[in-house]
């Protein structure tokens, strides 16, 4: 049963082993309840199986696994994991293998090794002996566990395979024997390069020909991705990987690249759409910070900031895009800064939701403008910071320097900040709506650290006058140094804050050397462009 030349013809499943293999990043704690999430999403998007924890080792996956017979997941099938029974134990006597049966998942997986360097140094036994433990802890679990499916991880397997491909193989067979219906080839240190993947892949799929061949590859040499795609190539139909490519040390290969470039290869794929929202999403629930380069699914994955590959993107979107940014959720940023030229002034003027389309006809006809909007960027970036990171604060820069920005909020004095260690943060803000006459509002509000209590305050100065602004949240934010100025007693910071309405989300930005100050302008810009876009 050699690989299908076709991709169409080749039946691949996916394994999602973040709950488990991806939670050993650090750093990285993931509830039961998180884990039932994953699993959930998982569910939604058909993926096969989800490996979710280790029921042995620990209460939260001992719960997650007796919280799953209410869940009724329709399409994907919970793995519970182990290893290979201890080698002075029998089987039937084993606490990781009855474990593994009470849990009740349909689908087991265990890990044994395949490396004679790791039976001899690590495991202290012989090789003979691991076999046996490979052997008997499978039969045993095809026995009295009945599983849907049995998968068996071969551990280090393309480090055995260099080192003494006879034993390697050995155990692939012995697992086999024992009753598994899927062996995975495991690139446990990450050190494998792609042709040794392919070797090892092809050559175990040719000579167990009745057998599910799957892959598990680490990201220790940046080569997770492409080590997945050959060992598919080379005939692996069971593909095991994490979502944002979480994983112990440097990770796993993220389901979020494998899947796409399967796609864009022809192979049959789970669903692709949603893939941005869902990484932020993982992140929120992972608790982690999202990487915003991250190919696919990244906020910058499709950003274009040189000045001629914005151009040319902005002409033919295949020039500098290997993919469309909507196939994955995604969408293409022309990035203005001091690398920009006046096409991507045009292209930026053309795309902007916050300036009205008589501005935006004044600023195309006009040459003078364009240059003298390109010279504002620079001066805006002369500094170290980012005007283009924010393409919101980046529409305002625009209509200030067109002389065509009214904004809405005028403030009287610069807020006052009242910080109780270990409680709230306290904010008071002095200001007048519209330049109105009358006494100008003054606002007290906390919040969780300064710039939250700053933004509960402006957001309760002005929800009365402009209610839509009940919908804006500020979702995320975040802080840089800046290069210090050897005339300036501190270095400046760049607040970089993220806000949505429920509907789009848009990104503002503030420069200080006061970060809470920065975070002010960011906040103030937020209301603004928010209230002109939506006029707009």
């Amino acid at each position: 049963m050699h690989p299908p030349l076709n991709p169409m013809e080749q039946k691949l499943e996916f394994c999602d082993v973040t709950p488990r293999d991806g939670e050993q990043m650090s750093g990285m704690n993931l509830t039961a309840e998180n884990k039932i999430e994953i699993a959930k999403i998982d569910d939604e998007l058909k993926i096969d199986i989800v490996e979710l924890g280790f029921p042995e080792s620990n209460i939260t996956d001992r719960k997650t696994f007796k919280a799953l017979k209410k869940l009724g997941l329709q399409t994907v099938l919970p793995a519970a994991f182990g290893m290979t029974r201890r080698k002075d134990n029998p089987a039937e006597n084993d606490a990781g293998l009855r474990a593994l049966i009470e849990c009740k998942a349909p689908v087991i997986t265990v890990v044994g090794k395949a490396s004679r360097e790791h039976v001899e140094t690590i495991l202290k036994t012989d090789l003979a002996a691991n076999r046996r433990m490979i052997y008997e802890t499978l039969s045993y679990l095809r026995t009295a566990a009945n599983p849907k499916r049995l998968i068996f991880d071969a551990e280090h397997f393309f480090d055995g395979f260099k080192e003494k491909p006879r034993y390697a193989l050995d155990v692939i067979g012995t697992a086999i024997e024992g009753g598994a219906d899927t062996v995975v080839l495991c690139d446990t240190n990450g050190g494998s390069m792609p042709e040794e993947i392919h070797r090892g892949v092809a050559f175990v799929r040719n000579l167990f020909q009745n057998i599910k061949v799957g892959i598990h590859c680490h990201n220790d040499e940046e080569c997770a991705v492409a080590n997945t795609y050959t060992a598919v190539l080379a005939g692996a139909e069971h593909v095991q990987g994490t979502w944002n490519g979480y994983g112990e040390r440097c990770g796993n290969a993220s389901l979020f690249s494998v899947i796409p470039i399967l796609k864009s290869k022809g192979f049959s794929v789970p669903d692709t759409t949603n893939f941005t929202q869902l990484s932020v999403k993982l992140d929120e629930l992972a608790r982690q910070y999202p990487i915003q380069n991250r190919p696919f699914v990244g906020s910058l994955a499709f950003a274009h900031k040189g000045g001629m590959h914005g151009k040319a993107v902005s002409q033919w979107p295949g020039s500098y895009e290997h993919i469309k940014p909507e196939s994955v959720g995604n969408e293409r940023k022309i990035e203005c800064s001091k690398l920009a030229g006046i096409g991507i002034v045009r292209t930026s003027v053309t795309n902007a939701k916050a300036i009205s389309q008589s501005a935006k006809d004044r600023i195309l006809n006009d040459d003078e403008l364009q240059r003298k909007i390109l010279e504002e960027i620079e001066k805006s970036d002369s500094d170290g910071s980012s005007i283009g990171i924010a393409p919101a604060s980046f529409e305002l820069l625009i209509l200030s320097t067109i002389e065509e920005f009214h904004p809405k909020i005028h403030e009287l004095k610069n807020p006052l900040i009242h910080d109780e260690i270990g409680g709230k943060t306290e904010a008071t803000v002095k200001i007048k709506i519209n330049g109105e006459k009358g006494e100008p509002m003054h606002v007290v509000s906390e919040g969780d650290g300064p710039l939250g209590a700053l933004n509960n305050a402006l957001m309760k100065a002005m929800k009365e006058k402009y209610p839509e602004l009940n919908k804006l949240h500020l979702a995320d934010y975040r802080s840089v140094k800046l290069p210090k100025d050897t005339k300036e007693a501190n270095a400046k910071v760049q607040v970089i804050a993220i806000f949505s309405d429920g509907e789009s989300t848009w990104s503002t930005t503030g420069v200080s050397a006061d970060s809470t100050q920065a975070g002010w302008i960011a906040f103030k810009d937020a209301v603004e462009y928010m209230l002109l876009k939506n006029r707009h």
